[in-house]
C-alpha cells in the first residue's frame, strides 16, 4: 500500500469514524490497564523447553510423521510430503529416476517416515518456520 492517495483516504475515513464515535460519547481508546504487558513479560521468561511444551499443549497432532514443504524450481509448483529418513539416499530412494506410478509402490518399500519430536519443533520455532501439523485423521 504505497499509493499516497489510498493512505490519505484511509486517514480521512479513520478521522470520520473517530468523530462519529466521539459525537455519541463512545470511548474508543484502550485504557492502559487493557494493554497485556504483563502477559508478554511472563511468556518471555519461559525456557525453550517450556515454550515447546506450551506449543504442544495448544496444538496437537500426529507425532509419528510430519510434513515437509517442497517447491519445484522448474515448474514453481509446491506442496507438502511426509518427512522421510531415506529421501534422496542413493540406492534406497530412487525418486528422480522412477515414474510417478512406480514411485508410490517404491516409496512404500523404502520409506522410513520421521516422527515429529520436541527437537524438530524447537528447531522450527527458533528458525521462525511455519510448523505444519498433521491431524490424527491425515494419511501420510
Amino acid at each position: 500500500m504505497t499509493d499516497p492517495s489510498v493512505f490519505a483516504a484511509l486517514q480521512a475515513e479513520n478521522a470520520r469514524l473517530i468523530a462519529l464515535l466521539e459525537s455519541h460519547n463512545i470511548e474508543w481508546r484502550l485504557s492502559p490497564s487493557a494493554v497485556p504487558v504483563a502477559r508478554d513479560l511472563e511468556l518471555s521468561r519461559l525456557t525453550s523447553a517450556e515454550k515447546v511444551a506450551l506449543f504442544r499443549r495448544l496444538f496437537r497432532g500426529r507425532t509419528d510423521v510430519y510434513p515437509i514443504r517442497w517447491e519445484s524450481k522448474s515448474t514453481g509448483k509446491s506442496g507438502y510430503g511426509p518427512a522421510c529418513a531415506n529421501e534422496w539416499r542413493a540406492g534406497i530412494c530412487e525418486k528422480p529416476r522412477i515414474d510417478k506410478d512406480e514411485l508410490k509402490v517404491f516409496q512404500e518399500l523404502a520409506r522410513e517416515l520421521l516422527g515429529f519430536d520436541d527437537r524438530q519443533l524447537a528447531a522450527a520455532l527458533t528458525a521462525g518456520e511455519i510448523v505444519e501439523i498433521c491431524n490424527d485423521n491425515d494419511e501420510a
